[in-house]
């Protein structure tokens, strides 16, 4: 949550988070005192660590400076709402999308890792089901705009490096994605 806050809302990330000392810690009887002070002295804000806070800013710094992320979110807006009818099922449906740019016709979905590479974020994909993500995200665009759009999935790292990844989820993924959500509908109870 942190982390989408740094880069979609960075206004609230700062009026809602607060680094802690970098010799705080909450280890220990002293250590949870100390850590409790500090958070009172702090009070409506979430404590990071000081070492995660750092983490943050770093990851942050490195989706401003690659090249395809910067460009896609050079235009376009984050942390948007969306809503739509299905048409099979005339359900009103919504999402929240981490990144849409209207002019390039894309949808980004940060997800903040330890990890980027290639076979671990394959591995979240699968099992996270961010193909069923994807398809509603596209679905509930296409509603709206009326031209389906490319979703991608960007993965950063919190430590370093602070690599990034990039995945394009393909037809056969968002059709994947499509029968989930097909699935999903069949096995709700829809009244109106």
């Amino acid at each position: 949550n942190a982390g989408h806050c740094l880069v979609l809302e960075p206004e609230r990330f700062h009026q809602t988070y607060v680094p802690a000392p970098q010799d705080l810690r909450q280890r220990g009887k002293t250590g949870k005192e100390r850590w409790k002070v500090f958070s009172e002295q702090h009070p409506g804000k979430i404590v990071l660590t000081h070492n995660l806070w750092n983490q943050l800013i770093s990851a942050e710094r490195s989706l401003t400076i690659h090249p395809s992320v910067s460009d896609w979110m050079s235009e376009g807006h984050g942390e948007i709402s969306i809503f739509w009818e299905d048409p099979e099922t005339q359900v009103s449906c919504k999402g929240r999308l981490d990144w849409f740019n209207p002019s390039k016709n894309v949808i980004l979905d940060l997800k903040f890792s330890k990890n980027c590479r290639e076979d671990y974020c394959k591995k979240q994909i699968s099992e996270n089901h961010y193909d069923l993500q994807a398809a509603w995200y596209c679905n509930g665009i296409s509603e709206i705009v009326g031209v389906f759009p490319e979703f991608i999935l960007v993965f950063v790292e919190i430590v370093k490096p602070h690599r990034i990844k990039c995945f394009t989820l393909s037809n056969e993924e968002l059709e994947e994605g499509k029968r989930k959500i097909r699935e999903a509908f069949k096995t709700i109870s829809i009244t109106n």
